[in-house]
């Protein structure tokens, strides 16, 4: 079950589309919302270091809490 923060979250940002095309999409869009906005909650202040909080976080299983 989602968190009520988790789910706040994710129906603020509903109508935001996803330009990407179909077959090339590895992460679902809320997710790399999700992930940009606590990457600069932590400080990060450009994409490299977005990318970096990212990579971080990667196999703690916590940005698929969304989907």
């Amino acid at each position: 079950m989602k968190s009520p923060l988790l789910l706040g979250i994710e129906t603020h940002f509903a109508a935001v589309s996803d330009p990407r095309q179909y077959g090339k999409v590895d992460h679902p869009l809320i997710n790399i919302i999700f992930i940009t906005l606590c990457g600069v909650l932590c400080g990060a202040d450009d994409w490299v270091a977005i990318t970096d909080f990212a990579q971080a976080q990667e196999g703690s299983g916590w940005p698929s809490i969304l989907t």
